[in-house]
C-alpha cells in the first residue's frame, strides 16, 4: 500500500536553546489511508450499509 504513513519524533526541551531526541522518526501505516478504511468500516458497521 502506498502512502497513508505517520511518523512519530520525540524530544525533550532540555533547556531554553537546547533539545534532545528521545525516540527518532518512526513511521508505519497507521494515518491516511488506513484511518480512511477504518473510518468507512465503521460507518458501514454503525448503518449496516456494506
Amino acid at each position: 500500500m502506498l502512502g497513508g504513513t505517520i511518523d512519530i519524533t520525540v524530544h525533550e526541551v532540555c533547556d531554553v536553546d537546547s533539545i534532545k531526541e528521545i525516540h527518532h522518526a518512526n513511521g508505519g501505516d497507521w494515518g491516511g489511508t488506513m484511518i480512511d478504511r477504518e473510518f468507512l468500516n465503521f460507518l458501514c458497521t454503525i448503518t449496516g450499509a456494506y
